[in-house]
């Protein structure tokens, strides 16, 4: 770091100079010193240094210090042609930067305010009144299912034997047994009969896309199929086809965000309010109308 310090001074010694005497100037005092000056725009030396990483050697430190002023001293003459030369372009301008900083100190308040009183905890209740409510705004665009998947090696004819068995008829005892055995020999079995998903994500397990999900679900919904390896079995216990309202258990999240936002916007009308009541009791605001 001290050889890169010593360096850049080195290197920027003649800019130095043509920024001027420190106290003809009428720079401030202390440790910082001018490097580069363009009208009555100075480029301070902790600035420069700031600029200029500090994992470089010291050739390619001074290589960027005399770009980054180079920089500047560009940019500070074109701004002053600017101010110079725009007049009412300029004003409108400082106009939009001054809303813009307004703007953004106000969001930066409301961001700050909102976490720090936001009660994130949003009751099932809520969640439940808000989908009632809203169900057209939460429209599948895919159908979604509940079931359960079994994919089980081809070497293994015994298993795939009894597994068919247990779950022809489809009852919860006997399918509990199959997941038992499955598990027991560390065979995929993917229940989601108390979850719904996404139909195309569960046929991801199988060898081949299914065409025609919208027929499959509503004329079929039991496939059994294998491929060069492994046998498959794939019962539909529900599904819920695109275009309808999506289940509450996949909707909730976005309702949450939604009643969060909703709730952060009371939170910060009521600050302005107050804010206002306030400065109307305290003599802030006055209004000559």
């Amino acid at each position: 770091m001290r050889n890169k310090y010593i360096l850049i001074i080195a290197l920027l010694s003649l800019l130095i100079m043509f920024a001027g005497c420190q106290k003809k100037d009428k720079i401030k005092a202390g440790n910082d010193k001018p490097v580069a000056k363009v009208y009555d725009k100075y480029l301070m030396m902790n600035e420069l240094k700031k600029a200029i990483p500090d994992n470089l050697s010291a050739e390619d430190s001074a290589y960027e210090a005399e770009n980054y002023i180079n920089k500047w001293i560009k940019e500070q003459l074109l701004v002053h042609l600017a101010e110079n030369y725009l007049t009412d372009e300029k004003k409108d301008i400082e106009r939009k930067v001054e809303a813009f900083r307004r703007s953004l100190l106000i969001h930066t308040l409301k961001s700050k305010i909102i976490a720090e009183k936001l009660d994130t905890v949003i009751k099932p209740e809520q969640m439940r009144q808000y989908y009632e409510a809203h169900k057209q705004d939460f429209i599948l665009t895919e159908p979604v299912v509940q079931g359960y998947l079994i994919k089980i090696p081809l070497e293994d004819q015994t298993t795939i034997d009894q597994v068919k068995q247990l779950v022809s008829y489809n009852l919860p005892g006997d399918i509990a047994k199959a997941q038992k055995l499955l598990k027991e020999k560390k065979y995929i079995f993917i229940d989601f009969r108390s979850q719904w998903k996404k139909f195309s994500e569960i046929t991801t397990y199988l060898p081949f896309n299914i065409g025609h999900p919208t027929y499959f679900l509503q004329n079929k919904r039991l496939l059994e199929t294998s491929d060069d390896k492994y046998f498959y079995y794939l019962r539909i216990t529900d599904f819920i086809l695109e275009g309808e309202p999506e289940p509450l258990e996949l909707a909730q999240d976005q309702i949450k965000r939604i009643l969060q936002n909703k709730e952060g916007e009371r939170i910060f009308q009521d600050l302005e309010n107050t804010l206002y009541t306030d400065g109307i009791k305290k003599g802030k605001i006055k209004l000559f109308y």
